[in-house]
């Protein structure tokens, strides 16, 4: 029962899935991530995880391959192409599973980068992922005149 239930929870996740294999074949694309691109998780199985991926945007794909052998896990963004020919941006997470210390396949999660694009082009966030000032001001504004208590933490669980 279990596993029928991750499966379904699975399929039906609001983020992008994909499973591939470490010769680059699609095993498995959940709906969000094939309806994102136009196709059905039937037709998905017939392309090449690397045939969806922009052509300037392969050989970086590629190269970081090497550091999820060595790492397990990457962040990398990208476009994919769509159905109809176009692309979308997403930011991917890839980790690899191992058996017995050999790769068996990638799990790939896809969030959608036009919101964060959006924002970037209005100036907002910088390329380092930065907040511009007017929107530093407007936040310290925010919290020093907030009534209730907001906590944030980095990325060290620091205070």
């Amino acid at each position: 029962m279990c596993t029928e239930l991750n499966l379904k929870a699975l399929d039906l996740a609001p983020i992008g899935m994909i499973v591939v294999s470490p010769e680059g074949n699609i095993l498995y694309t959940n709906q969000s991530f094939s309806e994102a691109l136009g196709y059905t998780p039937a037709e998905m199985a017939s392309i090449r995880y690397e045939d969806m991926i922009h052509p300037d945007d392969v050989l970086r794909f590629l190269n970081r391959e090497v550091d999820l052998a060595q790492s397990n896990k990457i962040h990398i963004k990208g476009r994919f192409k769509t159905k109809n020919n176009g692309y979308v941006h997403k930011l991917c997470t890839f980790k690899q599973i191992l058996e017995n210390g050999q790769p068996v396949y990638n799990i790939g999660q896809f969030m959608d980068m036009e919101d964060f694009l959006q924002l970037n082009g209005k100036g907002m966030i910088h390329e380092n992922g930065s907040i511009s000032s007017n929107d530093k001001l407007y936040f310290h504004s925010l919290m020093e005149n907030c009534p209730d208590h907001i906590y944030f933490k980095d990325l060290e669980s620091r205070f």
